[in-house]
């Protein structure tokens, strides 16, 4: 039956997730562990039990007698279990032991014998081995899917036709390396508007101009938020920019500063010149290299960053080399606006299935506190050159740059949501306004296949020399 080889594929990823290993087998050979019949069977025993309606809980005087026998095959169900844990836990505490200082936790168990050990002082709550919180937290996320496989769902929800989701993993498992082309082909099955599970969370696909026209135009203010994700708590400042911002007033307030100070066609005539002279630069050192095979994308992509430092914080900071303090080498811009792409733009478990998000098991959330250290340093040494400009001209100060506009602004009393450091950070934040995708000359991945090769160009001049200086 499918639901055995499911339920089978299911225990086999909590035992090894929550105790390590795979702790039943076909047969009782091997010593503590059970067999997938009496671990089904147990399981069932739990559900039966929790879901039973016992008298006693009720009519607490005559709990005593236990007329329905449950409290009897609770007390006996719970020295199984105990037999087991007692068992795992054993298995655990060898292993500490041997390893000492060197140890490192390998599973959930692992992460609570630790707690346990290093975390509670005795007068606090203990996770001991008499607790029934041990069988809770092994067992609930292993009750939950047996519950979801063997009881029936409620009032059947009108929803889109899509594919049956798996227990845990939903639909991902039908999602490949190029998901746009993933979802095309489920669309070919189930239409222009279908219904998938990433993980946990439900999901509507649009495939077709009729039905995004719906999303994105006819009901847009329902439809207008963002999810909550990893990326946007740890790289951009906990939602502080534009990007991830959940659809509150804090974003209302970030596009209407973008609008009206920002981008308004007052401050865009103002750094004309900025354009034009990194233009001409850009010209100059292409002609400087005629004749030789070049790298295109990098000869854009440095006219580009230049172009948005100077614009945005106010000078160039990134050079050729680190003698200069505070800059930053044009390598390593690349590598931090590479780094924020890959993170931002990558299927972290977490985000779908929430529960096992601790874990970080593909180590996505450990690249982006790296990340947001390395950038929170940078912005700092740029906000604090800032600050020194304004306290020295004071009342003569005039906001040249993006960052001046924005830490003006945080003194601005009238203001309906208080901008402090962080919200300035987040909405100044270069990857928010420009995607390394965006200015890298190749095809982008998630849309399509990236190129093998990059973009090599000779420059051959057509106009005289004096022209190009």
């Amino acid at each position: 039956m499918l639901r055995e080889h499911a339920l089978c594929m299911i225990l086999c990823v909590i035992n090894r997730t929550v105790l390590g290993r795979k702790y039943f087998s076909e047969s009782k050979d091997e010593k503590g562990t059970l067999t997938f019949e009496e671990m089904q069977e147990m399981l069932d025993e739990f559900s039966v039990l929790n879901a039973a309606l016992n008298l006693g809980d009720w009519i607490p005087w005559m709990a005593f007698m236990d007329l329905q026998g449950y409290v009897k095959r609770m007390k006996l169900l719970c020295k199984r279990v105990d037999r087991f844990f007692e068992h795992v836990f054993d298995e655990h505490r060898d292993r500490m032991k041997d390893e000492r200082e060197g140890f490192v936790a390998r599973d959930m168990v692992d992460v609570l014998l630790k707690y346990k050990l290093e975390s509670y002082p005795p007068s606090s709550f203990l996770l001991t081995m008499e607790s029934p919180y041990w069988i809770l937290l092994a067992t609930a996320v292993s009750l939950l899917i047996f519950i979801l496989l063997n009881y029936p769902q409620g009032t059947k929800k009108n929803l889109p036709p899509g594919p049956r989701p798996w227990p845990l993993i939903g639909n991902l498992n039908l999602i490949g390396p190029l998901p746009h082309q993933s979802l095309h082909n489920l669309s070919q099955t189930y239409g222009k508007l279908m219904y998938l599970k990433f993980g946990s969370f439900p999901v509507v696909i649009a495939s077709s101009p009729e039905m995004a026209r719906l999303f994105l135009k006819t009901h847009d203010h329902i439809f207008a938020s963002r999810p909550l994700t990893a990326a946007g708590k740890y790289t951009s400042y906990n939602y502080q920019d534009i990007l991830f911002s959940p659809f509150t007033d804090h974003w209302k307030q970030g596009r209407k500063i973008y609008l009206n100070e920002v981008f308004s066609t007052k401050r865009l005539d103002s750094s004309e010149y900025i354009r034009v002279q990194e233009t001409h630069d850009f010209v100059s050192n292409l002609y400087a290299s005629s004749g030789d095979p070049i790298v295109l994308k990098e000869h854009v992509l440095r006219m580009i960053l230049c172009l948005i430092s100077r614009t945005v914080l106010g000078r160039n900071y990134f050079s050729e080399s680190k003698d200069e303090k505070g800059t930053l080498t044009f390598e390593e811009t690349q590598e931090m606006l590479e780094e924020f792409s890959v993170l931002n733009a990558a299927l972290n478990l977490g985000d779908w299935i929430p529960w096992i998000g601790f874990m970080d098991l593909q180590g996505y959330v450990k690249r982006m506190k790296v990340l947001c250290k390395r950038f929170d340093r940078f912005f700092e040494h740029v906000f604090d050159e800032h600050r020194d400009r304004m306290n020295d001209e004071r009342e003569g100060f005039v906001a040249r740059d993006m960052v001046d506009v924005l830490l003006k602004l945080t003194e601005d009393p009238n203001l309906e949501v208080k901008l402090n450091s962080d919200a300035v950070k987040g909405l100044t934040q270069l990857p928010g306004n420009m995607r390394c995708e965006d200015i890298k000359m190749e095809e982008v991945y998630g849309l399509s296949t990236k190129m093998k090769f990059p973009l090599i160009a000779v420059v051959e001049p057509r106009l005289p020399g004096h022209m190009y200086r």
